[in-house]
């Protein structure tokens, strides 16, 4: 896959999905009142201003959705989050760090991560009052081993890697390997179609904790990619139950090829 610059994919098709999907998902971790701490690995830069585009793939993203009125009442979050930081034009599409600090309760924690100093100065200047935020700048991977299991909170890993390197799978699978996963911490991982060979092998093992799995082959190609994947491991009971009617509307607004939900 070519370079890797997200302010050229940002508010995309696979933005929009996967985000609404974090956003549904995030929500159904808190109908527990245990409080949520949320730990993003690739935060980014937050913010994109979609005026410095590149190519356009926003047009086919939320550029799509930016105007709908009839989305589902689970993706009221992710729509009021848009609308406020596009009052009357679409200029700036939001980042995960935004959605999820939209999400937060009073209780809940959200812990940022980005190895680029560019990223975290955008997200030291964007939560700099923002006390329940925390912000690192090590590589996604040892960052991610090094968090603890906390049985008294309920935790939530948003993966969400570039995937530039060739080593970029065999990174992820070792820590996933190495993460002590309990029933009190989920993970939801983005990745792009085609699937990486080693992380196929990984896709098709034994399953030993609960697993949701869809695909969303798109008609073209964006930056190397045609579709995407998300994967989440342990995610709370009736999930599917609360993403299947969203992920139908996405489908309706975005016209994808095919939608393959496992």
């Amino acid at each position: 896959m070519p370079n890797y610059n997200h302010l050229n994919h940002a508010g995309n098709f696979a933005d929009a999905v996967k985000h609404s999907l974090l956003c549904i998902l995030v929500q159904a971790l808190q109908r527990d009142s245990t409080a949520l701490h949320c730990y993003d690995s690739h935060a980014g830069s937050g913010l994109y201003p979609l005026g410095q585009q590149s190519n356009g793939e926003y047009r086919y993203g939320i550029g799509r959705l930016w105007s709908a009125t009839d989305y589902p009442s689970a993706l009221t979050p992710y729509f009021q989050l848009i609308n406020t930081l596009n009052p009357t034009a679409l200029q700036h599409y939001p980042g995960s760090p935004l959605l999820l600090h939209q999400l937060m309760r009073p209780t809940d924690h959200l812990y940022l991560n980005d190895r680029a100093p560019a990223c975290r100065q955008q997200l030291n200047g964007q939560f700099a009052a923002a006390g329940q935020v925390m912000i690192d700048g090590d590589d996604a991977y040892t960052w991610l081993q090094r968090i603890t299991p906390a049985p008294a909170v309920r935790q939530l890993l948003f993966i969400d890697p570039p995937c530039t390197r060739g080593t970029e799978y065999i990174q992820l699978v070792d820590t996933l390997e190495r993460i002590g996963i309990n029933d009190t911490l989920s993970l939801a991982i983005w990745y792009p179609l085609p699937i990486d060979t080693h992380w196929q092998r990984f896709l098709q093992r034994d399953r030993q904790y609960r697993q949701l799995r869809f695909h969303w082959l798109q008609n073209a190609s964006y930056g190397g990619f045609n579709g995407c994947g998300m994967l989440f491991i342990n995610p709370p009971r009736g999930f599917r139950r609360h993403y299947q009617g969203p992920l139908q509307w996405l489908s309706r607004s975005l016209s994808p090829d095919k939608v393959q939900m496992d």
